[in-house]
């Protein structure tokens, strides 16, 4: 359970200082709507999102397209 509240403390803290215009509940109802697969590799178990759009896959596409910009 406080992982759970630290992660969305954390995940608000990040959403407004990079975009602070974008709303954290319509994320959070398009990440709900996509469908979750659990895969099996080297023994290990994984869920991935199989989808993601609209403001999600904006805000995750930004933030991914960052991080790796900033390793370069």
């Amino acid at each position: 359970m406080f992982s759970g509240v630290y992660l969305q403390t954390l995940f608000r803290k990040v959403l407004r200082e990079k975009e602070p215009k974008t709303s954290y509940y319509d994320i959070i109802k398009e990440l709900a709507r996509v469908a979750v697969v659990q895969l099996e590799i080297a023994k290990k178990k994984y869920l991935v999102r199989t989808e993601i759009r609209g403001l999600a896959a904006a805000w995750l596409l930004k933030l991914w397209v960052n991080k790796y910009r900033l390793m370069l």
